[in-house]
């Protein structure tokens, strides 16, 4: 019950709520899983993805194979691997430009 009303209140993006009712679930049983993943899920939403990796991994130390945790995970690194390449897209465009300007440019 706890969990859900967390979950809808996370889909509707209000991510204080989610988390207390989350908090809530965990302070009657500390290892429930789907209140852990919920954090991390609240977490990963808000770009927070080191905060959600430290729940997805104490779901993981819980439940190895909790599929949640392990997409969450995934999640992640697709996103980490996303932001690494546009970065080196932007720096490569900025080289580019300063290469075709170099007369212009004084650093």
């Amino acid at each position: 019950m706890l969990n859900r009303k967390g979950n809808t209140l996370r889909e509707q993006g209000n991510y204080t709520g989610a988390i207390q009712y989350y908090n809530k679930a965990l302070s009657i049983d500390p290892s429930d899983i789907d209140a852990i993943n919920g954090k991390g899920d609240v977490y990963y939403d808000q770009s927070n993805y080191t905060e959600a990796i430290k729940y997805y991994d104490k779901a993981l130390s819980i439940d190895p194979n909790s599929v949640e945790a392990l997409s969450g995970k995934e999640m992640h690194y697709i996103a980490v691997i996303t932001i690494l390449k546009v970065d080196n897209i932007m720096i490569n465009h900025l080289k580019l430009w300063m290469y075709r300007n170099s007369e212009n440019v004084r650093i």
